[in-house]
């Protein structure tokens, strides 16, 4: 992952440092004793390399279903400003700050566990301020990009499957299928397609 000094550089520029926004998005889930990981933008800086990572105003950290008022409690007590979020979980915030602790209930709250519970379980993590950060292993990171359809997000999985190994290509595809069903798999599919990944054609494909 790109240091925080050299990004400092340029998130400084914008309303919140996305980085110290994490930080303190990790202080108050560890204060709450809720299990977290890193996703979202800053997660994709930690796969691929500089001139494919996009600048963010904020941090994304995906939670389990369960945990808002903990979160919330916690927040309040560092003086940060919280309110729930339309598609599940809460966002904090106070000047330079703003993070949002993402569960996606009711539709997606399977998806964001299993994926927090994957991360913890991985060797993946980045080190951001004090505390070291669990980061959503790739295909789950993708499986969660899927789920906007905006540009951005389309962006990002064209550059995860760029890093990711072709011949694994079928464990994601799998994975975005289980989670997401067949249309979210095609959808992946048009993806690797744009940017000339063999996609599903492969001999390494899983079998469904």
């Amino acid at each position: 992952m790109v240091s925080p000094e050299k990004r400092m550089q340029t998130s400084g520029l914008l309303r919140a440092d996305p980085i110290q926004s994490a930080a303190v998005g990790a202080a108050v889930a560890e204060e709450a004793h809720v299990p977290y990981a890193l996703i979202g933008a800053l997660a994709v800086w930690s796969y691929v390399p500089l001139k494919a990572q996009r600048l963010t105003k904020d941090a994304d950290l995906a939670v389990p279903y369960g945990h808002r008022p903990a979160l919330m409690q916690a927040a309040k007590a560092r003086g940060l400003k919280a309110h729930l979020l339309s598609i599940g979980g809460c966002g904090l915030a106070r000047r330079g700050i703003a993070v949002d602790l993402i569960d996606r209930h009711p539709e997606l709250a399977e998806l964001f566990s299993n994926a927090v519970r994957a991360a913890r379980a991985s060797r993946r993590r980045v080190k951001i301020g004090s505390h070291s950060v669990p980061v959503v292993p790739l295909p789950y990171l993708a499986a969660m990009k899927l789920v906007t359809h905006e540009s951005k997000d389309e962006r990002d999985v064209e550059e995860l499957l760029k890093v990711y190994p072709i011949r694994k290509y079928g464990q994601i595809r799998k994975l975005v299928r289980a989670e997401l069903g067949y249309p979210s798999a095609m959808y992946l599919d048009t993806i690797a397609r744009r940017i000339g990944h063999p996609g599903p054609g492969l001999l390494g494909r899983s079998p469904e």
